[in-house]
């Protein structure tokens, strides 16, 4: 799954869900952020084939990275800036 999908997935959740028309499509844009999110970890490539095979899917694709990332996105479009 690439990035552009994963972001697409929680676009298209909010979609789904009504969300955009209670909340507009802010949200709608905020869910994409937190879909693909999870795949900062790709950034380990810069350290070279090994570190992104020790590390990809163990930092980002988990539980946690993506409880974090959410309510993270949720707080900074409910408050603002």
């Amino acid at each position: 799954m690439t990035t552009f999908e994963h972001a697409m997935l929680g676009v298209n959740g909010a979609i789904a869900a009504g969300l955009t028309r209670r909340h507009g499509w802010r949200l709608a844009a905020v869910a994409g952020l937190a879909a693909a999110a999870p795949d900062w970890d790709g950034l380990t490539l810069v350290f070279g084939s090994a570190a992104f095979a020790a590390g990809h899917r163990l930092w980002g694709h988990n539980l946690v990275a993506c409880v974090f990332v959410g309510r993270s996105s949720a707080w900074r479009t409910v408050v603002g800036p």
